[in-house]
């Protein structure tokens, strides 16, 4: 199941029912393995950017 589809699920259901703490909820998780994933990797991501545009 895709990211996507879940988090408006549950902002869907958060129109009828006012619950701002489940969605932030599922923001904060949808949100938090990227930033992660990127701290963890940004080396290698700004590294693989500069010689990717780099000519010659």
């Amino acid at each position: 199941m895709s990211v996507g589809p879940g988090l408006k699920s549950v902002l869907t259901s958060m129109q009828y029912t006012g619950d701002w703490g489940g969605l932030f909820a599922a923001v904060v998780i949808v949100f938090l393995p990227t930033l992660l994933l990127f701290i963890l990797l940004s080396k290698m991501i700004i590294g693989g950017i500069t010689n990717g545009g780099v000519k010659g």
